[in-house]
Parts: structure tokens; C-alpha cells; sequence
């Protein structure tokens, strides 16, 4: 026997690596965030994103390079003038999931809502499970409590300001009137009515006289029948 026929062995061809590259690319066109993209996920979960890590090619075409044998599937998406189109899995196994969440955090005297899904590329065989985009829905917001507002006093009557917008109709309805100039609902009568405080916590400036910060009741409470805890959109 030769000498090298000790050292001779043979390579599981399934264990043979390639200097085989591909290439994933960014294309975007046109005036409305219009694009063409595709996107390596490896077998490791690296995901390989072109417009995150890619070099340009001229001005219209972004590309990230990766090894073949590194590669467990390319995604693909787009978006047209008319939005984005979701992703696909283009090459390889595996599936794209959209997971729904809510998501909850509280600001100040807000408590806010705000919903999500995130699309993930999964992969079960292999254990692979990456994020791939998140889209947030529509956020909502209710009051903690009351909104605050301030009530001032101005030459032309007492003035509400703070958080009044998501309460103008209920301030509105009891009489005031918005006053462009100082950004504030203006009572001109400078009589506070009692049912202000039933939708808002109250604080007064120092200017405003003792004997004009009594609240009198307006008669008008059956405007105020919504409650405070109503979801608004922002």
C-alpha cells in the first residue's frame, strides 16, 4: 500500500462546499417609493437585507452578495404605486407568517393602543424564525383620569387651554368659543361652567381672580353623557 493511500478519504458530497455567490438586490423606480427587492435568509437566521447592507450599483439597483451554501431561502417583495405587496418565499423552503399584536404604553395621563403585525419567515424544519417587517395600524388613545386644561384670563374674557382638542365639542357646547389668537376656548362672560370639570381636570393661572374661579352650573350636563374613556384615533 502507498503512502498516500492512508490519507486517501472520500467527502460526503452533501458536505462540499461551493464557491458558488449570489447575488440579492434592491431595485427601487419611480416617484412613490416603487421597488423590486430580494432577500438571503441564512441558515444560521442572518437575514440579509440589500438596503440595509448592500452596495449600489449605479443609481438604481442596491446588492448584497452571499454565498450559495450559506443561503436556506431567498423572500422577495415589492411595493407599487398602490403599496406594498407582501413578501413571498421566491427560492427554498419555508413559509412567510403574519403575527397579529397589540401593543399598550401609557404617556403622561394617556394610556395608548396601537396595533401590529410583524411578518416573519419560518422555517420549522430548520428552526428558523426571523422578523422580517413590522406594520403599525392605526393608534388610539384614551384619558387616564381627565385631560388637563388651564383656564386664563384675558382682557377679553376667561380662556381654556391644554389638552382640549379630543373635549373641543363638549367645551364648545357649554358655550365657549375658540380664540385663534391665544389658541384657547374663550369664555367671554368669564364664568367658568360647573360641567367643565366633569370632562377635564382643572388648574387655574395665578392672574385669574379668586371670585371668578367658581364654576356655575350651566344646565347644559346632557351634552356630557359620552364617556372620557372613548378611544380616540391620532
Amino acid at each position: 500500500m502507498m503512502l498516500r493511500d492512508l490519507f486517501t478519504f472520500e467527502v460526503n458530497p452533501a458536505e462540499k462546499k461551493t464557491e458558488e455567490k449570489i447575488d440579492v438586490c434592491y431595485a427601487p423606480y419611480g416617484s412613490f417609493g416603487q421597488y423590486n427587492r430580494s432577500i438571503a435568509i441564512l441558515k444560521d437566521g442572518t437575514v440579509i437585507d440589500p438596503k440595509e447592507v448592500g452596495i449600489w450599483r449605479g443609481k438604481k439597483l442596491k446588492c448584497a452578495t452571499v454565498n450559495k451554501d450559506d443561503v436556506l431561502a431567498i423572500v422577495s417583495d415589492s411595493a407599487t404605486s398602490s403599496g406594498w405587496k407582501g413578501f413571498s418565499v421566491k427560492e427554498g423552503k419555508g413559509k412567510i407568517k403574519v403575527e397579529s399584536e397589540i401593543k399598550k404604553w401609557v404617556e403622561g395621563n394617556k394610556e395608548f393602543i396601537q396595533p401590529f403585525d410583524h411578518y416573519y419567515y419560518i422555517d420549522e424544519e430548520a428552526g428558523v424564525k426571523v422578523l422580517l417587517k413590522s406594520i403599525g395600524g392605526s393608534r388610539t388613545f384614551r384619558f387616564i383620569g381627565k385631560p388637563k386644561v388651564r383656564i386664563i384670563s384675558l382682557p377679553e374674557g376667561l380662556c381654556v387651554e391644554g389638552e382640549t382638542y379630543h373635549i373641543k365639542d363638549k367645551i364648545k357646547a357649554l358655550g365657549a368659543k375658540w380664540f385663534p389668537e391665544k389658541k384657547c376656548w374663550l369664555f367671554k362672560n368669564r364664568k367658568i361652567p360647573a360641567e367643565l370639570a366633569d370632562i377635564a381636570e382643572i388648574e387655574y393661572s395665578p392672574d385669574v381672580p379668586v371670585e371668578e374661579r367658581v364654576l356655575i352650573p350651566s344646565g347644559r350636563a346632557e351634552i356630557l353623557k359620552r364617556e372620557m374613556s372613548e378611544k380616540i384615533i391620532v
